[in-house]
């Protein structure tokens, strides 16, 4: 009898985090931003190889270190360090995928697009999210890795969207980025810029110039 309502309490609360999750379709068809390379407007718009980590925390509250993300910081190495020390959690990554005109259509992706969100990060099914996106323009593993290859474009933006219950009677179906549906607004007008990341030897020629001067100064 005793083994009987283990058992039962293990089995409810195994149903209970099931019931909890939330999704989110990985897809911008509806919103109206778009992923751009170096520049905004539909003339940058992105085509081609693609890497996306997908980030989430639950609640609609922004950390404040990752309020600076918006659609015109564009590269931003130091606040994508900021998802993970801010509380948001890895939740998708897709690798050596294709954009084409800067749009990511669900239904082309693994799954067909659907994340489903750990009951950990949004302990309530179909709650409000924070978030995080970060892509890169070749076919490295992750962002970082992404980041070490010549000619790398990355972005990062940070925005809360909506989500879906699957588990709910009927079901709610999974939200996209634009946040349709929601009460909460999600990447609608938000562009994500892509810029070229500066060659190491930029860096370093910019800091030969910088000690040039200082010479020079001391001389004078």
């Amino acid at each position: 009898m005793k083994k009987l309502a283990i058992t039962a309490v293990a089995t409810l609360s195994l149903v209970t985090g099931a019931m909890a999750q939330s999704t989110v379709a990985i897809d911008n068809n509806l919103a109206s931003g778009y992923f751009t390379a170096n520049g905004g407007g539909a003339a940058n718009a992105y085509s081609g190889t693609y890497g996306l980590e997908v980030w989430a925390l639950g609640g609609t509250t922004v950390p404040a270190n990752l309020t600076g993300i918006t659609p015109k910081t564009g590269y931003a190495q130091p606040l994508y360090a900021n998802f993970a020390t801010d509380g948001l959690t890895l939740i998708q990554t897709y690798v050596n995928q294709t954009l084409a005109g800067g749009i990511i259509t669900a239904a082309n992706l693994p799954g067909g697009g659907i994340v489903t969100v750990p009951s950990t990060v949004s302990p309530t099914a179909g709650s409000p999210l924070v978030l995080g996106l970060a892509i890169w323009n070749n076919n490295a593993a992750t962002f970082t890795a992404g980041a070490g290859i010549a000619n790398a474009l990355l972005g990062v933006n940070v925005f809360v969207n909506g989500s879906g219950a699957p588990n709910n009677s009927p079901p709610a179906p999974p939200l996209d980025l634009s946040g349709t549906g929601a009460s909460v607004p999600g990447m609608a007008s938000d562009t994500v810029m892509m810029p070229t990341v500066p060659e190491p030897g930029i860096f370093a020629l910019g800091g030969l110039g910088a000690a040039a001067l200082l010479i020079f100064r001391r001389r004078k």
